[in-house]
């Protein structure tokens, strides 16, 4: 008679414990409430759509201690990346400080995405970088790995030696033939050393170029550039000289890198708010600002774009990650238009 008891018991957890992550889901999206913004009355169809995402690797969220243990959790995390991801249904994702990529990958492949996953080379740093694309619309044609360390600085100034890595994969959509280049990366975080995530920046887009002139495609560069859109980095995507920061160290090593601008990008982004960026695309308890970035040439244009939560959303449990939103940083998703 106990056993019948204990199973009926147990069952009745069973049964709770799956009814309460599906309502999980479902109330989490009723909150964020995901709308998006028009640009132009474009009436070009939307040819392809991406989301950059920084997902806040696990072995950091033990320095985000304003968030309850709960909601740093991997799994609870896990269960509401899973729901983002289905409700933006992009057709990439680029995703940076992944460090539990198995999980990342089962869900993706279960849903008819393939993916990869390119980690820093670190023993210090074992998060990395995904990019996954659905598998039934595009083809990856080739792919670069670049290690930021490899830069010629490194070999005399070890303070560019930060681990940093970048990816780029060029695509073909198989029923269009189009190509396209798409670049993922995640720039150092130190404000201090602006010169070295714009060294970073240069050897990512000295790469990205190589591949945009073989295969004569667009380019979309995805990620968390740890800079500003006032910065010298975002500057030099947009194609623009490196000015003077007052500050003489970070100066001189600007001008010794001797990087010129080769291309000019867009930020997908820069019309958020009139024509400013968002204010913020990553908000902790000591730090809010816009520093993730999709950046395209012009050959493609923005048709839409995913709008984020305010302020007083993000700060209703003091900052992110929190029990509504899994990371620290927030979702960009672009939908674009090829410019005939």
């Amino acid at each position: 008679m106990w056993l019948y008891v204990i199973i009926g018991l147990l069952t009745v957890a069973l049964l709770y414990w799956i009814f309460s992550k599906r309502i999980l889901a479902q109330r989490v999206y009723k909150i964020q409430n995901f709308s998006y913004k028009s640009f132009d009355n474009i009436e070009e169809p939307v040819n392809f759509s991406i989301t950059t995402y920084n997902t806040l690797a696990d072995m950091y969220t033990q320095f985000h201690s304003y968030a309850k243990p709960k909601y740093r959790d991997f799994s609870y995390r896990l269960s509401l990346f899973k729901s983002i991801f289905n409700e933006l249904n992009s057709d990439f994702f680029a995703l940076q400080e992944v460090d539990k990529y198995p999980e990342f990958k089962s869900y993706f492949s279960s849903i008819g995405y393939r993916s990869v996953f390119i980690e820093r080379g670190s023993a210090k740093f074992r998060d990395g970088l995904v990019l996954a694309w659905k598998a039934n619309k595009y083809l990856q044609i080739e792919s670069k790995r670049i290690d930021y360390n490899n830069h010629w600085k490194c070999q005399t100034n070890r303070s560019y030696k930060r681990d940093g890595i970048g990816f780029i994969a060029v695509f073909k959509e198989k029923l269009s033939k189009r190509h396209l280049a798409i670049a993922c990366t995640h720039f150092y975080w130190d404000p201090e050393f602006e010169y070295v995530q714009y060294a970073q920046a240069g050897i990512l887009i000295d790469e990205l170029i190589k591949l945009k002139h073989q295969y004569d495609c667009p380019a979309v560069v995805c990620g968390d550039c740890n800079s500003t859109p006032s910065s010298n980095v975002v500057n030099l995507f947009y194609g623009k000289l490196w000015k003077a920061t007052g500050n003489q160290e970070i100066d001189q090593e600007l001008e010794s890198l001797g990087i010129k601008p080769q291309i000019q990008f867009r930020s997908a982004y820069e019309r958020y708010e009139g024509k400013e960026h968002p204010k913020f695309t990553n908000f902790t308890d000591n730090f809010k600002g816009c520093i993730d970035f999709v950046f395209h040439t012009y050959e493609i244009k923005p048709k839409r774009i995913l709008m984020l939560p305010s302020e007083e959303e993000i700060a209703r449990e003091i900052a992110i990650p929190n029990r509504e939103f899994p990371s620290d940083h927030l979702p960009l998703k672009v939908e674009f238009s090829f410019i005939e």
